[in-house]
């Protein structure tokens, strides 16, 4: 009876703590993305823009207008580090200002339709339009 209450005990521990360690991983791999050296592309100074979010990548981003592009199939994807709970609506207009970053050639990031261009976004803020 010991062995089968100490058996019940550790399965119940594990199944406890596998939530924690899938949980630790994820925010891990959160900021190692959030936290990678990156070259600076552009500032972005109260910039319109839409939130959309990568089924590829599993994040939010912000898809930035582009008023002084000649083609209009130029998509500026900024993906970013994290979004509060109230923007995180796939179309919402927005308006962003941060910097946006290249990413690194190691990171494989590439776009899930053509005329996409991604970047990191670093925000400095996000506020809905």
């Amino acid at each position: 009876m010991k062995n089968i209450f100490w058996g019940f005990m550790q399965i119940s521990f594990l199944v406890l703590l596998l939530p924690a360690l899938n949980l630790s991983c994820k925010k891990n791999s959160d900021n190692a993305f959030c936290n990678k050296e990156r070259i600076i592309y552009a500032n972005v100074a109260a910039k319109e823009g839409m939130i959309v979010h990568s089924s590829k990548y599993n994040r939010f981003a912000v898809s930035l207008v582009v008023a002084d592009s000649n083609n209009i199939d130029t998509q500026i994807i900024g993906f970013v580090c994290s979004l509060n709970s109230d923007l995180q609506t796939v179309g919402l207009k927005v308006i962003a200002t941060g910097t946006l970053k290249k990413f690194n050639t190691d990171e494989n990031m590439t776009p899930e339709i053509a005329g996409q261009t991604l970047y990191y976004f670093e925000t400095t803020q996000i506020i809905k339009k």
